[in-house]
């Protein structure tokens, strides 16, 4: 099943470059691994208004997440916490790496991603 979804232009080249590697697809003609592993990915943008989507759902397996960093200002920090209020991840998006990429595994719960300067801005990740 595909679904679309209007995308911008940076990030679906990356989100292509991805799938095409996620899938096993070989670019240079190699034959891919056999034993190639699928797994989700969830995309959010941190725009000037904050977190799109504001809430994900998933559940507790691996998934690669991409944070894309559209605010217009280079420089953000985010924090990942789960429930506890415990840091699980803290990354800084800069003006040459404006994503964070990461394959995540989290066990079930509630986390929340914000950004230092905007603590009104969140993301609710629910692994369920």
């Amino acid at each position: 099943m595909c679904i679309f979804f209007r995308i911008r232009p940076t990030l679906r080249l990356t989100l292509v470059a991805f799938l095409i590697g996620s899938c096993g697809i070989s670019v240079s003609g190699q034959q891919p691994p056999q034993a190639s592993k699928r797994i989700d990915a969830v995309v959010v943008e941190l725009s000037p208004y904050g977190f799109s989507p504001s809430e994900v759902t998933h559940t507790p397996t691996a998934f690669f997440i991409l944070i894309h960093n559209i605010s217009g200002t280079a420089n953000r920090t985010l924090i990942l916490t789960d429930s506890n209020g415990r840091q699980q991840r803290q990354v800084m998006l800069t003006r040459t790496h404006p994503q964070w990429r990461e394959i995540l595994t989290l066990t079930p719960g509630k986390y929340t991603l914000t950004e230092t300067n905007h603590p009104t801005w969140k993301c609710t990740i629910s692994i369920m």
